[in-house]
């Protein structure tokens, strides 16, 4: 045969090649999911900021519109004024201070840095003090509603919603939202241990379970290992959950079954929804032996707020855990963009803003309906 011949006939076999290789690199990527990262932005609340704390977000503006200016040491307005606190976390708060038309805002965030506040078209750079606190002042320029949002360095901006007519501004607290949310929490529903167990393996064995909570149990101990308080382990193991876990968009946009939120397959494929996310923090709490519920609600998104859209149904859950006498919020999803879509696993920015939110800044966004109690670590 000759050379010329060769060559042409080859050109159809390095296609062919090239083809298969690219189909089993894309075959590869879609079955190996991320290796588990055992690393802790935080694992003890020993800030100086920690004693100071006493108590679907719209990204910033980037037109040239924008005004932006350097805050100054901001003094506290001598009137009282609505005050909305993000969270209980000493070391990841914001707190909305707003008198007439001007917000007060200050905080800490041990994770991260507020590297600008945006109401409308105007921002503000925060002032930071010696001990990683921050404080900014910023005017209302429009009315209607808008958001006051954070900006970070690293983590998805936050953005709270408010309303401002004639100069009479006040945040969306959405009181009503924030009062069912606490009435599903006294009125938590006992889920029988044969439904918990497809939770765990669906249509599994005893040893298959046993198997998985084995699993659960030793990644608790490695993720809490040093930890002393329970709601220091709390934080590190909601940490690990956004950490790990990756929203299965595919899942989402074809069929969501209980093995879809089951611990094995979760743990399998490094990927669930919402209901995958609440089942693992709550199994990987609740081998620490702390009280953790999976809460199922509605939720609202794109900057609105109940209080525009009251008649949402539920389609979202998350959880709600017990500790020294209280109930705080925990979103570990919210916390996380990592997402696995047309067979991907797509790594994104991590944050603590969803654990132990407040009732009142929860009611923002989501509203509770039901409150579960699945006991994983209850069967024989």
């Amino acid at each position: 045969m000759k050379k010329r011949e060769i060559a042409i006939l080859s050109i159809p076999v390095l296609i062919l090649c090239v083809g298969i290789a690219w189909l089993a690199i894309n075959i590869f990527s879609a079955e190996d999911a991320p290796d588990f990262i055992y690393t802790s932005q935080m694992q003890t609340s020993g800030s100086a900021a920690a004693t100071a704390a006493t108590s679907a977000s719209q990204a910033p503006p980037t037109s040239s519109a924008t005004t932006t200016v350097t805050t100054e040491s901001t003094s506290e307005p001598t009137e009282s004024f609505p005050i909305l606190l993000t969270t209980n976390d000493p070391e990841n708060y914001a707190e909305l201070q707003l008198q007439g038309n001007t917000f007060y805002i200050k905080g800490y965030f041990n994770s991260d840095e507020v590297t600008g506040v945006f109401v409308g078209d105007n921002s503000v750079k925060p002032a930071y003090n010696d001990d990683g606190t921050f404080e900014a002042k910023l005017e209302i320029q429009n009315d209607g509603y808008n958001n006051v949002t954070l900006k970070f360095s690293e983590d998805k901006p936050q953005s709270f919603r408010f309303y401002c007519d004639s100069n009479e501004a006040h945040i969306v607290f959405c009181d009503n939202i924030a009062e069912q949310s606490e009435n599903a929490l006294q009125h938590i529903i006992d889920i029988p241990q044969t439904a918990v167990d497809d939770y765990i393996v669906t249509n599994g064995t005893d040893e298959q379970r046993e198997t998985t909570l084995e699993e659960i149990a030793e990644i608790s101990a490695q993720v809490c290992d040093g930890l002393h308080s329970d709601y220091d382990k709390a934080r590190a193991l909601s940490e690990w959950v956004s950490l790990n876990i990756y929203y299965d968009s595919d899942a989402y946009n074809s069929s969501v079954t209980t093995e879809t939120l089951s611990l094995c397959k979760t743990l399998e494929e490094h990927r669930s929804v919402c209901g995958g996310y609440a089942n693992l923090y709550a199994a990987l709490c609740q081998s620490q032996g702390i009280e953790c519920y999976i809460v199922q609600g509605s939720v609202v998104q794109n900057n609105y707020s109940f209080e525009e859209d009251v008649d949402i149904a539920p389609s979202h859950e998350w959880n709600a855990v017990f500790i020294d006498g209280r109930f705080i919020w925990v979103d570990s999803l919210w916390n996380t963009d990592n997402f696995y879509k047309n067979g991907k696993y797509v790594e994104s920015v991590q944050g603590l803003k969803y654990f132990d939110i407040t009732t009142e800044a929860l009611s923002q966004n989501h509203c509770a309906k039901r409150v579960e109690r699945r006991e994983f670590f209850g069967i024989s």
